[in-house]
């Protein structure tokens, strides 16, 4: 069995903790911002480009929704509520959220620049929600995202939000000043069932028909996703990789190989999800391949811890490569602290391992949380429910493992490195997405 380093248990005396363990290699991967389609990727089009998924002004129907769209509030709190149709309107129950068009609203001020335009209006900070645009893809593709955004000119600065599935899993946050005109791309790598989301999320008054031009496009297959777990309806002993070879799941065995197991099923971070990975102490889920992390990489999951293994740790995600290239672990050593730690040198043979880490704050409680961590150019980021909560540099390419991915249980330690609750929604991209 393979020890921890030293220097790593002088910090379990110390604090409490969830670690990250990181090494090797280089690369550069796209951005989440290039798309490379077409001569000008960044710059939204008049019209829907070819292949075009959903046109939100031309498919808005308020009373009948078609072609995978809806009209919610986002509740700020992993609920969304549909809107009702009130004459050519889609109203929401604060009745200030609502979504027409310019075709029914000709004279609205935002019309006059972009005729063709949905006209969104926003309730205000004050509100206890904000109208989104919702769509849901069918099947795996790189959808790309074109937004233009005009604010009336006598209206406050209004915050965007795209987004995949909840706010937590950020694509791009920004801001459109009154009289501006904003424009944005964004692609990114869906899976079938996940929903794209645009949310008017104001942190002051909110404003009346808000010019809004909305494309999605199927831009080609997905190249960067490694790992997309989704667990609701998993049946078997395997879990199906919708990005590559499935995982299986295990019980822990004291004497002998380990035995696979069905997979145990429980209500996952919200409704739209579906069930989660339920993991008890023993149980875990190994992948069949080892994924590329060459260059850029994003990390991310829902965890739920119910109790934490502070002696051992309890290894939510690991393909921890001690011996060879470092790889990356993400654990909890309490419920109330995290430690993000990257090997500094790689471990050949039982040579020594360097460390360099920081502790942060990790929510002390037994509910979901959402876990991104991205790394890019020289730098790892962590961040808990789309806030940033630590940074620290590492040279490109240093997250590479000759180890396929363990969900549950850290590559080499056990027993005693197990995970205690729940996981789901699993990913692993080689682009870097954002974090506030």
């Amino acid at each position: 069995m393979v020890l921890r380093s030293p220097v790593l248990y002088r910090r379990i005396a110390t604090a409490a903790l969830l670690t990250l363990a990181v090494a090797a290699s280089g690369g550069c991967k796209q951005s989440l911002f290039e798309d490379g389609a077409g001569d000008d990727p960044d710059v939204v089009g008049t019209t829907c480009p070819a292949e075009c998924l959903g046109d939100a002004a031309r498919d808005f129907q308020a009373a009948t929704p078609k072609r995978g769209w809806r009209y919610v509030e986002d509740r700020r709190n992993r609920t969304w509520v549909p809107m009702t149709a009130a004459s050519k309107r889609a109203v929401g129950e604060d009745p200030a959220n609502g979504f027409t068009t310019c075709a029914d609203k000709p004279g609205a001020a935002a019309c006059a620049a972009l005729p063709g335009a949905l006209l969104v209006s926003t309730a205000g900070g004050s509100s206890a929600a904000d109208p989104a645009l919702e769509f849901t893809v069918t099947s795996k593709r790189v959808a790309k995202l074109g937004v233009r955004v005009l604010v009336p000119a006598d209206a406050p600065e209004q915050q965007l939000r795209i987004y995949r599935n909840s706010r937590e899993d950020s694509l791009f946050t920004g801001s459109a000043a009154a009289g501006t005109l904003l424009e944005q791309v964004v692609s990114a790598d869906v899976l079938p069932g996940d929903r794209l989301l645009l949310a008017f999320a104001p942190a002051s008054g909110g404003a009346t028909d808000i010019g809004v031009e909305l494309f999605i496009s199927d831009v080609g297959t997905p190249s960067s996703c490694k790992i997309g777990l989704t667990f609701d309806g998993a049946t078997g002993n395997t879990v199906t990789n919708a990005c590559g070879a499935a995982f299986t799941s295990y019980q822990y065995q004291d004497v002998g190989d380990d035995t696979e197991v069905p997979p145990t099923l429980g209500p996952g971070p919200f409704m739209e999800l579906g069930q989660a990975a339920v993991i008890a102490p023993g149980k875990y889920y190994k992948g069949l391949e080892v994924p590329s992390k060459a260059g850029d990489v994003t990390l991310q999951f829902w965890m739920q811890a119910k109790t934490v293994n502070e002696i051992y740790g309890s290894y939510a995600y690991s393909d921890h490569d001690l011996d060879n290239t470092g790889g990356v672990s993400v654990d909890l050593y309490s419920p109330g602290r995290v430690i993000i730690e990257s090997l500094s040198c790689t471990r050949v043979n039982g040579g020594a391992g360097g460390y360099a880490g920081t502790f942060v704050d990790y929510p002390n409680s037994t509910t979901w949380q959402f876990v991104r961590l991205v790394h890019t150019g020289s730098k790892v980021t962590l961040c808990i429910n789309n806030k940033q909560a630590l940074n620290y540099a590492l040279p490109g390419g240093k997250l590479t493992s000759s180890y396929p991915p363990y969900l549950g249980k850290n590559v080499k330690w056990s027993p005693g490195a197990f995970f205690d609750g729940a996981m789901d929604d699993v990913r692993l991209l080689s682009t870097a997405l954002p974090c506030e």
